[in-house]
Order: structure tokens, then sequence, then C-alpha cells
């Protein structure tokens, strides 16, 4: 990664502080909704990462934040997603 670029990910990051963040190049932190079919089901039954071709970091509920939940976490309906992944997410989590 060049300077250049590293640069240009701070810049990024500080005019959007919330949504899109770059971690490095090519790797980016994701903020998302959780898709309606997945409220009330727990983590092991969304397919998250198939359908998105990112990771799961974390949940935000109105309990707090949970980093790396467990499989048997139930998504509620004001949910937010933490995902890392490629540069652009895949179409069905835009």
């Amino acid at each position: 990664m060049s300077y250049s670029s590293m640069a240009a990910g701070m810049i990024f990051n500080l005019l959007r502080p919330h949504g899109l963040q770059i971690l490095t190049e090519g790797v980016n932190l994701f903020e998302a909704a959780v898709p309606p079919p997945f409220v009330g089901r727990p983590l092991s039954d969304c397919p998250i990462r198939r359908l998105t071709g990112c990771n799961l970091m974390g949940v935000s509920s109105g309990q707090g934040m949970q980093i790396n939940p467990e499989p048997s976490y139930v998504f509620g309906p004001r949910d937010e997603l933490f995902l890392v992944g490629e540069a652009f997410p895949r179409r069905e989590e835009r």
C-alpha cells in the first residue's frame, strides 16, 4: 500500500465518519441495517458471508455492541451489522 493510498483512505474516513470505512487498500468496514428476512433469526441461519462476501465483525443493538457475536445471536429489527470485506460489497448488501 502506498502512502498516497493510505492518506486518501484517512481523508475519506474523516469526511465520512459513518458508513464505509477504509481499513487498508481493498479492505473496508461497512455498516448496514439487518435485512428484514434475518430479523428474528439466529446468526447461524443467515447466509451473510455468502450473500455479501463480507465477514460479520459485530452487531450494534439496543443492548450495545456485540463484537464477534455467537452463532445463537438472534437479530432484532433495529440491529446494525458491521461487516469487513472487499472494496465494494456485493449487490445484495447495498
